[in-house]
């Protein structure tokens, strides 16, 4: 399976209600884009000491696209749970939107690290072992 690296791009505001807000913060106004947890299938797992959230895990899934647009050679949906699935119907499941795309990513040539002279060691093989372990 040959796997490349992408550069993803995520429509936010695809999200179920998603929306963003102005929050009033210390010393500024923050913007934000707030996504609704259940309606939107978001794992939160807790710490089990003091019982608050310590990470929101998202399932997407990038499909290859069957033909290139733009560069963008696959297309990002959210993978559900069953439990979401259980609970919403299968034209809830069927009409979740595309929420981004992929395209692979384009490393530039580092000349200065091709060029670069280190010293190489070839292998002895002169029939000992001098390794100390």
């Amino acid at each position: 399976m040959n796997i490349e690296n992408l550069n993803i791009d995520l429509d936010l505001l695809k999200f179920d209600k998603s929306f963003i807000m102005d929050i009033p913060g210390k010393a500024a106004v923050k913007r934000c884009v707030c996504i609704p947890i259940e309606d939107n299938d978001i794992y939160v797992s807790k710490d089990d000491a003091t019982g608050k959230a310590k990470a929101a895990y998202l399932h997407l899934t990038a499909w290859k696209s069957r033909e290139e647009k733009f560069g963008q050679t696959h297309y990002i949906r959210q993978s559900l749970s069953q439990e979401f699935k259980d609970n919403h119907s299968s034209e809830e499941v069927k009409q979740r939107p595309i929420l981004g795309n992929g395209k692979p990513v384009q490393m530039e040539s580092n000349n200065a690290a091709n060029s670069v002279s280190a010293p190489t060691m070839s292998p002895m093989d002169n029939g000992t072992d001098d390794l100390p372990f």
